[in-house]
């Protein structure tokens, strides 16, 4: 009996392989107590987020929810050891694409000009300074 020839399933295309980009990523609420934390105790914490190969130094101010549903943490970026920049700025990290999370001994004092009522968190604050 002769059987029909075998149709190649077809590749998927590159964009069929990766999730958009808007969409939320997984939560982590283990990572989510340690932001907290550091944030109660004003500590720094190392970081290592989505594709770095090297820590960085972060002082986290708030986390709150982004108006797509993502789980976001803002504050000030110490060090960055992937870029030439060499002064703190401020930064914002979708928890859920934070790979590696540690608190320090280092404490900080919070940034006068973080301001709760910026539009940004208009979602909602989940925890702050």
């Amino acid at each position: 009996m002769d059987r029909p020839p075998e149709r190649k399933r077809a590749r998927p295309r590159r964009a069929e392989l990766s999730a958009p980009a808007d969409l939320p990523a997984s939560r982590n609420p283990l990572f989510e107590g340690v932001l907290y934390e550091a944030i109660r105790k004003r500590v720094r914490v190392l970081l290592r987020y989505e594709g770095d190969r090297a820590d960085r130094l972060f002082e986290p101010a708030a986390v709150y929810w982004s108006g797509k549903r993502k789980v976001l943490v803002c504050g000030t970026q110490i060090v960055n050891p992937e870029t030439a920049a060499d002064r703190a700025m401020r930064h914002t990290f979708e928890v859920g694409k934070i790979r590696r999370l540690h608190l320090t001994a280092a404490h900080f004092v919070p940034d006068p000009g973080f301001d709760r009522s910026a539009p940004i968190f208009k979602a909602g604050i989940i925890c702050s300074v």
